[in-house]
């Protein structure tokens, strides 16, 4: 007759006292079947400074994800009542790259409608928002993902 260890089954798992069983993991190249879905991750936050600035960024994350925005909300905890202005930018911070702006950073929407795949980015930058207010970015569409 065969003794096994303690702690050893037939099936070959070792399993300790208290710890879980952990099911496998899909690799990565399981992933092939593209799915179309609202964005999942598309907002960001940031408290603003003393300074009265704040900068959110956000993008699309993973292998094989791809957004397809229609429009960026921004706004500030004070909303309407903020006198602050919001920029956006695509990719990184210049003059060349600016996407859009609004007098009106404590809550407004923009159209976006260009294809962003990960690295790129959209940077929010809100000026003279009241010090220790969250500042917000939503941005609202598609997202192409690989699923299994």
């Amino acid at each position: 007759m065969v003794r096994w260890p303690a702690g050893l089954h037939p099936q070959g798992v070792r399993t300790t006292p208290g710890v879980p069983w952990r099911p496998g993991r899909t690799p990565q190249e399981d992933f092939t079947v593209p799915v179309r879905t609202l964005i999942q991750s598309g907002t960001g936050q940031q408290i603003v400074g003393n300074s009265g600035a704040a900068t959110v960024v956000l993008g699309p994350q993973g292998v094989g994800t791809r957004w397809y925005p229609s429009q960026i909300q921004v706004a500030t905890s004070s909303g309407p009542t903020d006198s602050s202005s919001c920029t956006l930018y695509r990719d990184f911070i210049d003059a060349k790259q600016q996407i859009g702006q609004t007098l009106q950073g404590g809550g407004d929407t923009l159209g976006f409608t260009h294809d962003m795949q990960p690295g790129n980015l959209i940077y929010a930058v809100w000026m003279n928002a009241n010090p220790g207010d969250l500042a917000t970015l939503t941005v609202h569409g598609d997202q192409m993902a690989l699923a299994s």
